[in-house]
């Protein structure tokens, strides 16, 4: 830490002593490749993997921080996140439960849907966050999966679930964007299919072209 606090304080053998360091006066600025001015080989801010040349800044605590994730990928992703319960879903608040992964993801609350499945055995809360910015969708994934583990799953999902349920598992996933009428494309649009009425319509009347042609032309001769 020399290049941040300026007073070291030590202690051996029962002496104590201070010492003074020069402190970094540089601006901190993100571990990025499209920054300007920044060294080679900092290309990446993956904190499961950090490089140790460079050190940390922290990201904002909403959803422009994945505004940090820059990619010239143009594929649209979203992040499913799938929460196992017990318990049944008569008494759950959807309202609740979106704007909670929404949080935990740093997400907005209006692009974070949920559906419910009855399983076999308990029940499934699919978690869809939608509308990602690019690049975004693998650090998110990564984010939702290092948070949930069998000792936070209860935390995390505190106050969301009533008494008698309980999460058993969660763990999240990219997934291909999903179609939704802001996203639809010319090779999203399935043409109309041609139905078999229209089809011998057509055929019929092609063939009575045909026979008034062939008529007109023998009345010629």
């Amino acid at each position: 830490h020399a290049h941040v606090y300026d007073t070291h304080s030590n202690t051996f053998e029962d002496e104590t002593w201070q010492d003074t360091w020069n402190v970094r006066d540089r601006e901190l600025k993100f571990c990025l490749g499209n920054i300007p001015n920044n060294p080679p080989g900092c290309s990446n801010c993956d904190s499961a993997k950090p490089n140790p040349r460079y050190m940390c800044q922290t990201l904002k605590t909403d959803h422009t921080r994945w505004e940090a994730f820059g990619s010239k990928d143009d594929n649209k992703h979203d992040v499913s996140v799938t929460v196992m319960i017990t318990g049944g879903t008569a008494g759950l608040n959807a309202d609740s439960l979106r704007k909670r992964i929404a949080d935990l993801a740093f997400w907005k609350e209006e692009d974070t849907s949920l559906s419910m499945t009855d399983e076999v055995v308990g029940s499934k809360l699919n978690f869809v966050l939608g509308n990602l910015l690019p690049g975004s969708a693998e650090p998110m994934m990564r984010l939702m999966n290092g948070q949930f583990d069998e000792t936070s799953i209860d935390i995390l999902m505190a106050d969301v679930l009533p008494k008698d349920v309980k999460a058993t598992n969660v763990y999240a996933r990219v997934t291909p964007a999903r179609v939704t009428p802001d996203r639809v494309t010319p090779d999203s649009v399935t043409p109309d299919p041609v139905t078999p009425a229209a089809s011998s319509a057509f055929v019929q009347t092609l063939i009575g072209t045909g026979i008034m042609i062939l008529i007109n032309t023998l009345s010629v001769f």
